[in-house]
């Protein structure tokens, strides 16, 4: 189950290490001079740990904790944890993240162009991994083509990106403007650049089908494995990269790993650059060696045309509405974003979330992140058995284990009257969209003429509209 740890140092005295051992202390109706001599240390010195003055190291720690007749866990506070996470946009304006690419060819170590800031970092867990891209212009002399696992979905906030593809028939050149999403298979070679010379903002989420994301990190903690990439591969070859990623994860060189499966090295090396064949027995000992599933290395590389799916700004409003078949449309209308691409793990949604009375907290299978793009959600839910409410703003973004109670409600102003906000939402299911999913029925007494009008209302003076989905302009 995904889960959120709270990573940041707290300060010593809110460990409360000093007042546990106190409470121990008097549990046994003992007074200082009794467990300082217990724990062979000075009454003096026992004062000033007990009130977070004196020093405490693991030494001492397990000197009390034998003392008192406890485990020195008991004296430590517990991790934070929670099921979701809310980046806000103020992160936006944070240092952006270094994302390293490995040469295929080569395996030198080089670094992508585009400006990185994850949202959901600290999630442990996930399958889908959501990360905010500041897009830079490059040169055609300077193209470097990226490819990584199973798919990516992305929408661009502000400018106008183009995204090079490269498919078994061809490169595919696809330009997009604001509130244009595209969704694609991410182990074909593809690079995403801003056309003119101002960088472009564009929400992206990395999906690695039914696997943990964590499981595409390199060993060094450098983050996820990516390849820098110039050709199309054949199956055999993008399964082989795979191999060259979980062994590079679990930081194991060429000679160790062939050790390892009983091979050499040199047959190794030429398997992992696709020159050799690859038996389908050497392919279970390295399941078995990097202790993954066999769909681990074949999931999506066996994809057939379509190789990905567009949804136009102004095409949105012509998909069918759809409702989470547990909620109904009374909570969100939900407009799926790439239909056209089968056999995906994500759905990404425009949703418009309202404000509706008698919904109550549900839960479903799976992960889902929301980004807010106009107006105000409120994230309800239960930790640690108590109601929580966290509120989002345009521009703040929630990752959620959604199979734990929660709710979405929206505010703002719509050209229909309704009191609704405007999102991104990405769900993950391993079930797929029929158990997501319900089709609504629109109103029979609407036109066509109708819904476009409102539409077309509603994204009057679409520039200011997106903006507010921009984090401030950094000066």
């Amino acid at each position: 189950m995904p889960v959120y740890y709270d990573t940041t140092p707290p300060d010593k005295h809110a460990l409360g290490i000093g007042d546990r051992i106190r409470a121990e202390r008097k549990g046994n109706g003992w007074p200082l001079h009794e467990l300082a001599a217990r724990a062979g240390m000075s009454v003096t010195s026992l004062s000033e740990i007990e009130t977070d003055k004196g020093r405490l190291d693991l030494a001492r720690l397990e000197r009390l904790a034998a003392a008192l007749g406890i485990s020195a866990e008991r004296l430590l506070p517990r991790s934070r944890s929670t099921h979701f996470y809310v980046s806000s946009r103020s992160v936006l304006q944070q240092a952006s993240a270094t994302l390293t690419l490995v040469d295929y060819g080569s395996g030198n170590l080089t670094h992508y162009h585009n400006r990185l800031r994850p949202l959901a970092e600290p999630f442990v867990g996930k399958h889908m991994d959501p990360i905010y891209i500041e897009a830079l212009p490059v040169p055609d002399d300077r193209l470097s083509f990226i490819s990584h696992h199973h798919e990516e979905f992305f929408v661009v906030l502000k400018g106008e990106l183009e995204c090079l593809l490269r498919t078994p028939t061809g490169l595919i050149r696809e330009k997009l403007g604001p509130l244009d999403s595209m969704h694609f298979w991410s182990h074909l070679p593809h690079i995403i650049r801003s056309t003119s010379a101002t960088p472009a903002n564009s929400i992206h989420l990395h999906c690695s089908g039914d696997h943990f994301v964590e499981l595409d990190q390199a060993a060094d903690g450098s983050g996820a494995i990516y390849f820098r990439d110039e050709s199309t591969q054949t199956t055999a070859a993008l399964v082989a990269r795979r191999i060259t990623g979980a062994r590079t994860a679990r930081g194991l060189s060429l000679g160790e790993f062939a050790r390892d499966l009983g091979i050499s090295a040199r047959r190794l090396s030429e398997i992992e650059r696709g020159r050799r064949p690859l038996p389908i027995d050497l392919l279970l000992k390295i399941c078995i060696r990097c202790r993954r599933p066999l769909d681990f290395f074949t999931a999506g590389v066996f994809v057939a045309p379509p190789y990905y799916s567009i949804v136009r700004a102004a095409d949105i409003d012509r998909q069918p509405i759809r409702a989470e078949r547990h909620l109904g449309p009374e909570a969100a209308e939900l407009r799926l974003l790439a239909s056209g691409l089968t056999g995906r793990r994500m759905y990404p949604c425009y949703a418009r979330i309202h404000d509706a009375e008698g919904v109550t907290l549900h839960e479903h299978l799976g992960e889902e992140f929301v980004y807010v793009l106009n107006g105000e959600v409120t994230l309800s839910t239960v930790l640690h058995g108590r109601p929580v409410t966290q509120d989002l703003i345009a521009g703040d973004s929630c990752f959620i284990n959604s199979a734990l109670p929660h709710r979405f409600s929206g505010a703002g102003l719509s050209a229909s009257g309704h009191s609704s906000a405007e999102a991104l939402a990405v769900y993950w299911c391993p079930l797929g969209q029929e158990y997501l999913f319900a089709d609504v029925e629109e109103s029979s007494t609407e036109t066509d003429d109708d819904r476009d009008e409102s539409a077309a209302a509603e994204r009057s003076e679409p520039s200011e509209v997106r903006l507010m989905a921009q984090p401030p302009t950094r000066e």
